[in-house]
């Protein structure tokens, strides 16, 4: 299920780490109504099984900062768990037209709709991506990122779908999948200081139905919860 929010902004500047910003959010949302829930998911760190992604209309990107003309802003939160995206919906209720922070801006929530995924997808599907795809390598302590190209790419892409399932408690017979790039490029993001590369655009993306499906609610790859990996179907 996912959770369609639509928001004014107060100001046309908005800060580069914007996705802060919507994980505090969503933190809000469920610490004013479901605590218990809240507690669970932020009390210790553990795998999230949703993701998010934002879109401005009309912006201009800057090295610190993105231009946003029209001061509108779409964030869309999407999950496996559909009880937790209805929870966020019933408490965004209460928070329409109420201004929140938003690092010298304030983001005013004015929309919300729930939409149910239009389709299950097949073997094989051409994929694009709604918020960049973060793949890490994680080796003696130290974070690397990965891009499409690199040769390990989708071996490190399925370790961190491995890592889900398993924190999910998710077991199906084939998990492995397989990331090809199409139209694509790279890009570096900055979130809370750190600067990283990631591969944006649209791929061909297959493995068992199954799989794919769970990956569909969840997003794919590293960093979900922050706001990466969320992908729609455009073809199949």
């Amino acid at each position: 299920m996912k959770l369609i929010l639509g928001f004014q902004l107060s100001s046309e500047k908005v800060d580069i780490n914007y996705r802060s910003s919507i994980m505090s959010f969503i933190k809000h949302l469920l610490s004013n109504k479901y605590e218990d829930d809240f507690n669970l998911l932020f009390s210790d760190p553990i795998m999230k099984s949703y993701t998010f992604s934002v879109y401005f209309p009309n912006v201009i990107m800057g090295e610190d900062a993105l231009e946003v003309q029209d001061k509108q802003m779409s964030v869309a939160i999407s999950g496996y768990d559909s009880a937790l995206i209805v929870k966020l919906y019933n408490a965004s209720l209460s928070m329409k037209n109420k201004p929140y922070p938003m690092a010298g801006n304030n983001m005013i929530l004015k929309r919300m709709r729930l939409d149910n995924f239009p389709k299950s997808l097949k073997q094989i599907n051409v994929i694009k991506f709604l918020c960049p795809l973060v793949v890490r390598k994680r080796e003696d302590g130290k974070d690397s990122y990965l891009t499409y190209k690199n040769d390990d790419f989708n071996k490190y892409l399925n370790i961190a779908v491995a890592n889900l399932f398993n924190r999910m408690g998710i077991s199906l017979e084939n998990q492995s999948i397989k990331l090809t790039p199409y139209k694509v490029r790279t890009t570096v993001v900055k979130q809370e200081n750190i600067s990283f590369e990631v591969s944006i655009g649209t791929f061909i993306l297959e493995g068992d139905p199954q799989t794919l499906n769970v990956l569909y609610q969840t997003g794919m790859g590293s960093r979900r919860s922050q706001g990466f990996g969320m992908f729609e179907v455009i073809g199949g």
